[in-house]
């Protein structure tokens, strides 16, 4: 399926098929509307290259294309999953702060142990 014109929120666009993302542009900004059409070609060589490793099925138009809504919606809730586990990571560090303290000031003395020796102040 080729790269068609669309439109989201009041600005054109471009996208692969009839329902996949809308990349928009600028009006009259001719590079602008490259990048967007480009963005679409790569939109579809990706779609091309995981149907022919038979991780999907779809083809385009079927049910399995997204709506720019839809498409929305499982970014966002994608980038709820990367900052779940963010925080959790982050929790994970804090529940060790005292046990990461004490590592950081067995470092300090063996650092200041091993500057005396340096200097040969020891």
């Amino acid at each position: 399926m080729p790269v068609q014109e669309c439109e989201l929120k009041g600005k054109p666009g471009w996208r692969w098929g009839s329902r996949g993302k809308c990349y928009t542009y600028t009006p009259g900004d001719e590079a602008s509307s490259d990048r967007a059409h480009d963005k679409a070609e790569a939109q579809g060589a990706a779609i091309r290259a995981r149907q022919a490793e038979g991780k999907t099925v779809a083809k385009a138009g079927d049910a399995e294309e997204l709506t720019q809504e839809e498409q929305d919606a499982r970014d966002a809730k994608l980038r709820q999953k990367s900052l779940k586990a963010t925080t959790e990571a982050i929790e994970a560090v804090m529940d060790n702060a005292d046990g990461l303290a004490r590592l950081k000031a067995i470092s300090d003395e063996e650092w200041a142990e091993a500057e005396a020796k340096s200097n040969g102040t020891e």
